[in-house]
């Protein structure tokens, strides 16, 4: 005879043992989840918490009822409430934040802040490709609903962003993380006060033969005024960005709707395409001046509407166009502060395109003060003008560190630190005839000449140059060594990568990283270095560190007319570990003259190391004589073979 099974009891286990899987998915992505990301690693302790508050609840519930078809009723329930919870991690956070630059999380805390905010753990993560996502509800009450002993706590918010890889990691869609999307949270922490009504004609509705989508049962008038409310919404973060951004605001946006939608469509949270670039472009060349500098050229063609609008849509299209002028006026008077318009910031962003055309990151105006830094729109908006005269892979790459060292400074300023303001010498100032390594006083001059003999040194900082060299700081991005189950690692074989033995972090500024003893760390320069076409340079140990046991393995050697972050490959010889803070002048970099090469055109080109903005892994596989070795090999081995 067969035992009853009991069911009840199974779907407890069921549930029980589904909320520890998922609960060790949370442990498993937080792991190794660097110092640099405090607001997400408090939502994934939120998720644990979350687990362990169910599992108890579930567990006490069904220990309280002894009547099966309540148990079964109440697991029901709870099932669902977990898939929920389940499918929001999935989609929100299961690809983490490894690929978010630091700097940009730092940037939305401060924007929180400007608009009146309380201090925020700012969250971005990669979520899907197609779009992105701010969850406007506070995190730890979304979590816990319907849970009855759920946790107390006084943290700081957290402000949740989901960005697509790509884009989120780029400095050209900023203007979408950092503007539209921010907006929807700033929306809830400071409500737009409106000057007009968002109430729709009551006679064109009862007129519309073609319902919109959900209406369902729902009275015609109610859905309607959901629809308009959530579109108001969306262009009221639209203005934002623009307002925020100016044209690069409207190129971001306008490029991003068109990749995720070639065909301009309506819905029930979103206006078409065509009418939010429209609105843009009115709202840009409404400010002064516009778009002189041509970045959002062309986009007119996106405003025309095809394929026509239903007839819904087309009433709420038109109720939003007699709107835009109120919506504009409504977000400056939100915002507190002028729109970002070219007629005030057109010079800086054509230095700031000169400055990535000439691969440089642009912090300031070289003919300017140290101090007078540029905005972090100059950058977006330089970035897209670049974009609109060719492509170039650089670009985002140049503009990213610029954001990151603007980042730097202003903490750097706030802890006390100084600048060093630039020396203004006539243009004239001839380069002295130099022979073997240059002195304090020729370093000098090459740092402020201006023609193709000046040393470009980002970002200038204390002291000045008073030795025959020039101290270098640390960043703060680290290539560090792992354990793995690779029994030995082949340079030559192109199944394997450098990333299966090492893996890429980044620390927070005023962050500390520990070396210990004997182990080796790829990190790279703070400064960014243009080095001249005369002049060739060698980096060495600051012998302060050097006597603490801190080394640079290999002598770094500087060609000239290199152009990037110089890769530092520190080990501590020492038997304790060493703390290291990125901004630390741990090396010096001395420099000599040299006959300069006849130019090659394509040399940038063919250099294994383009533009580094931080510590680079071994690109050995590059060299033209890999191939060469690997030939030489397989013969050997056939050899011996016969």
């Amino acid at each position: 005879m067969t035992a009853s099974v009991d069911v009840p009891g199974y779907r407890l286990r069921a549930l029980l043992d589904r909320a520890r899987a998922f609960q060790q998915i949370v442990v498993d992505l937080s792991v190794g989840l660097p110092d640099s990301s405090p607001g997400m690693r408090r939502a994934l302790t939120l998720f644990v918490d979350y687990v362990d508050a169910l599992r108890a609840e579930v567990s006490a519930e069904f220990a309280a009822t002894a009547d099966d078809t309540i148990r079964l009723a109440n697991l029901r329930t709870w099932n669902t409430h977990l898939k929920a919870r389940v499918g929001f991690f999935d989609e929100l956070f299961r690809r983490g934040d490894r690929r978010i630059p630091s700097s940009l999380v730092d940037l939305i805390d401060s924007e929180i802040q400007r608009m009146g905010g309380q201090p925020t753990h700012a969250v971005v993560t990669v979520g899907r490709p197609d779009n992105f996502m701010t969850f406007t509800r506070d995190l730890r009450a979304a979590l816990f609903a319907g849970l009855p002993a759920a946790p107390t706590g006084t943290t700081a918010p957290l402000a949740l962003i989901t960005a697509p890889e790509a884009e989120g990691a780029r400095l050209s869609w900023l203007p979408i993380t950092c503007g539209h999307e921010l907006a929807h949270y700033l929306q809830r922490v400071r409500p737009v006060t409106r000057s007009h009504s968002n109430d729709l004609d009551p006679a064109a509705v009862a007129a519309i033969t073609d319902p919109p989508p959900g209406a369902g049962s729902q009275p015609v008038t109610r859905v309607f005024e959901q629809i308009a409310a959530n579109w108001l919404e969306e262009l009221t973060c639209d203005a934002y960005a623009v307002h925020r951004f100016g044209a690069a605001g409207v190129a971001a946006l306008t490029d991003f709707l068109a990749y995720v939608s070639p065909v301009s469509t309506a819905g029930s949270t979103h206006p078409p395409r065509a009418l939010r670039t429209a609105l843009m472009l009115r709202w840009l060349r409404g400010t002064a001046g516009g778009d002189d500098l041509g970045i959002v050229e062309g986009l007119d063609d996106l405003a025309v509407q095809t394929p026509a609008l239903p007839e819904w849509a087309r009433l709420l299209a038109d109720h939003f166009t007699t709107l835009g002028d109120s919506i504009w006026s409504d977000v400056s008077t939100w915002c507190d502060t002028t729109p970002y318009t070219q007629a005030d910031h057109g010079d800086r962003i054509k230095v700031c395109a000169r400055l990535l055309r000439d691969g440089v990151p642009p912090v300031h105006d070289p003919a300017g003060e140290a101090s007078d830094r540029f905005a972090v729109a100059d950058l977006v908006n330089a970035v897209w003008l670049v974009f609109v005269e060719a492509a170039d892979t650089r670009v985002n790459r140049l503009a990213l560190k610029a954001l990151d060292l603007l980042d730097f400074l202003q903490r750097w300023q706030d802890a006390g630190g100084d600048m060093i303001s630039p020396t203004k010498t006539p243009a004239a100032s001839p380069i002295a005839a130099e022979v073997g390594a240059l002195s304090a006083s020729q370093i000098r001059r090459r740092l402020e000449a201006t023609d193709d003999s000046r040393l470009i040194l980002v970002p200038r900082l204390p002291p000045k140059i008073s030795d025959p060299s020039i101290d270098l700081r640390l960043g703060n991005q680290f290539i560090v060594f792992e354990k793995s189950n690779t029994g030995q690692f082949d340079a030559l074989n192109t199944s394997q990568d450098p990333r299966t033995i090492q893996t890429r972090i980044e620390k927070s500024w005023g962050d500390v990283f520990y070396l210990h003893p004997h182990q080796l760390v790829l990190a790279a320069t703070l400064e960014y270095l243009v080095m001249p076409p005369d002049v060739a340079g060698q980096v060495i140990t600051r012998s302060s560190y050097g006597r603490l046991g801190l080394l640079s393995a290999t002598a770094v050697q500087v060609h000239p007319r290199f152009t990037g972050c110089l890769t530092l490959e520190l080990v501590n010889l020492g038997e304790v570990p060493m703390a290291i803070t990125p901004g630390e002048r741990v090396a010096q970099l001395m420099l000599w003259h040299t006959s300069p090469e006849e130019t090659v055109e394509d040399k940038d080109d063919q250099s294994k190391y383009r533009h580094p903005t931080g510590p680079e892994f071994s690109k050995i596989r590059e060299d033209k004589e890999s191939q060469t070795l690997v030939n030489l090999r397989q013969r050997f081995s056939n050899a011996r073979l016969t």
